[in-house]
């Protein structure tokens, strides 16, 4: 499942909350705390650092498609464009697109079926 949305919309939290213990999880704000200790969400990413996390990120989805999981696997993308496209290249897959309420203080999920 791909699950996309702007910063802020919740989309990490939706992961956590749908998630059973073997599921999978690609947050990549949680990737880059890993590595940065200094790390702020949405604050002082690298150019680099994005094209190793997107790298990360597409390495995971092909591994995703190349074996048979009988887990779930989260993927957390902000662009739904992006995790559209992905989600065409991979078996039983969804788009869950996340968008903040007209008052910011609330969230809206809305799954797709992709394959």
């Amino acid at each position: 499942m791909f699950v996309c949305g702007p910063p802020g919309s919740g989309k990490t939290s939706y992961c956590q909350q749908h998630a059973v213990k073997k599921d999978i999880i690609w947050d990549l704000d949680a990737v880059a705390a890993c590595l940065n200790p200094h790390y702020e969400k949405n604050k002082n990413r690298s150019p680099a650092l994005n094209r190793i996390l997107g790298s990360w990120r597409d390495s995971l989805v092909t591994a995703i498609q190349d074996v048979q999981i009988t887990n779930d696997a989260y993927v957390i993308i902000t662009d739904p464009r992006l995790a559209i496209s992905l989600a065409k290249k991979t078996p039983r897959s969804s788009v869950t697109e996340l968008k903040k309420d007209e008052t910011g203080m609330g969230t809206t999920a809305v799954s797709v079926r992709i394959t």
